[in-house]
């Protein structure tokens, strides 16, 4: 299991929304808040 997609998905709605793929399989995705909560940080890395 590589994880490569980030989805977005708002409480009381039935569906989520894709906003980032990555398609190549020699990278790993990651996400971090930021200190002050209010960005979401995409990393990735091989």
């Amino acid at each position: 299991h590589r994880p490569g997609k980030l989805h977005r998905h708002t409480l009381g709605t039935a569906s989520a929304e894709q906003v980032f793929d990555e398609p190549d399989g020699r990278f790993f995705l990651h996400c971090f808040r930021s200190s002050s909560e209010r960005q979401l940080i995409i990393l990735l890395n091989s």
